[in-house]
């Protein structure tokens, strides 16, 4: 997207006179066109941010669709720029979900209950059946799974509290993090060198480092600040796309991971 597209999308006639926010991007991308550094790059980023907060619901907004326009260009210019860190998706497929990227297996195979992709607890041999299950008994699933590897996987911190994000690991281990309804589970894990979590959200997604920030209508990377705001408000976060899914518990996990999906012996 040019400066020059941007104008010719939002120009005033039908869309009516600008506003100070919006005015405020206007120079920001202008300034930013000329001298395409990194601190004019958060500039614009900070304006753009800034008008979308001073709306009720900015995509009810006459501008909203070259505005979605604007912050998909700006993701990008925000990973070319190293601002956003992209995930590293070395030999991650469709065939491996949130429960096989969290614990780090590559090669998951299927559920030997369902034939579909592992749950915690298939491993073991006890599958919670999603739906009419009580959603501990996912959190038991993981453990059970580590056990029957003779792996030493142990709950870090209070069940259901997110924050404060349990401090960096060492020692060999990792920390990975569950969300729950008794439908299903989503899973992320913290890279402990570098302190950035990561994601799947799904055997069809990519591995994810950042994410749109619903309440501070931006993409921010997967900090410990960020993903403890999410998980403890994750319903009202649809960007993460948890539904009601709600936090459950941390995990301490062994550096490696364990394996999920496959029966115990």
């Amino acid at each position: 997207m040019t400066y020059a597209d941007w104008q010719s999308q939002t120009e005033d006639g039908f869309f009516g006179r600008r506003s100070r926010e919006l005015v405020a991007v206007d120079k920001a991308f202008e300034a930013y066109e000329k001298n395409k550094t990194t601190e004019k790059l958060t500039v614009l980023d900070d304006a753009v941010a800034a008008w979308k907060l001073s709306k009720a619901d900015w995509n009810l907004s006459k501008r909203s669709g070259p505005m979605w326009t604007l912050t998909n260009w700006l993701e990008q210019e925000l990973v070319a720029k190293g601002q956003l860190i992209e995930g590293d998706q070395t030999g991650w497929t469709t065939d491996q979900h949130c429960y096989a990227y969290a614990m780090m297996d590559k090669t998951p195979g299927k559920d030997h209950i369902s034939g579909g992709h592992a749950c915690p607890g298939a491993y073991y041999g006890v599958r919670p059946r999603p739906g009419d299950t009580p959603k501990d008994k996912y959190v038991q699933g993981v453990l059970n799974d580590a056990q029957a590897q003779g792996k030493n996987v142990t709950l870090v911190g209070n069940r259901g509290v997110a924050r404060p994000v349990p401090a960096k690991l060492t020692g060999g281990y990792y920390l990975a993090a569950m969300l729950a309804i008794p439908e299903g589970f989503h899973f992320l894990r913290r890279d402990e060198q570098s302190g950035y979590w990561t994601h799947k959200n799904g055997a069809s997604s990519p591995v994810l480092s950042y994410i749109y920030h619903d309440r501070r209508q931006r993409f921010l990377n997967l900090t410990n600040e960020v993903v403890g705001e999410i998980l403890e408000n994750a319903p009202s976060f649809k960007s993460l796309q948890c539904g009601n899914m709600t936090f459950e518990a941390y995990f301490k996990v062994p550096d490696g991971g364990i394996k999920v999906g496959v029966p115990h012996g």
